[in-house]
């Protein structure tokens, strides 16, 4: 048997190349309701009003909410386009948020300081989405 030498590995030529990354933090729980939530909304919907929309708007302007939702919740504003801008946006932002008062009925689901902070991002999206009342008024 021969007895091999065992010397350290050479620095990296590039000191900031070889250094492990910090793990990413978990999901934020906030988020993860929020998903959660859209989840049910696309899967009751067809239940709830058939075909009378189309199914791809329907998840492309849920998308688009809950992404600002999220935004909102990292301190951003995500501009909305204008199939988010509508009354189907709105009423997605409706169900979005009695979905998240639901589960926040159960604090072991959503804790009280992270549903205060979704439900204040929801606001934040709901007056984008609201039309601009001031051209009717």
């Amino acid at each position: 048997m021969t007895v091999r030498e065992v010397r350290p590995s050479p620095p990296p030529t590039n000191p900031g190349q070889n250094v492990p990354r910090t793990p990413e933090p978990l999901e934020d729980s906030g988020i993860l309701v929020v998903r959660d939530a859209a989840h049910e909304i696309t899967s009751s919907w067809r239940d709830q009003y058939g075909e009378a929309t189309d199914a791809r708007e329907i998840l492309e302007v849920l998308q688009e909410v809950t992404e600002a939702i999220g935004a909102r919740m990292n301190g951003t504003v995500k501009p909305l386009s204008g199939t988010s801008v509508s009354t189907l946006g709105r009423r997605l932002v409706d169900l979005l948020r009695a979905a998240i008062i639901r589960r926040g009925a159960d604090p072991t689901v959503v804790p009280s300081g992270q549903l205060i902070r979704v439900l204040t991002a929801i606001e934040g999206v709901r007056e984008q989405v609201e039309p601009d009342w001031a051209r009717y008024f």
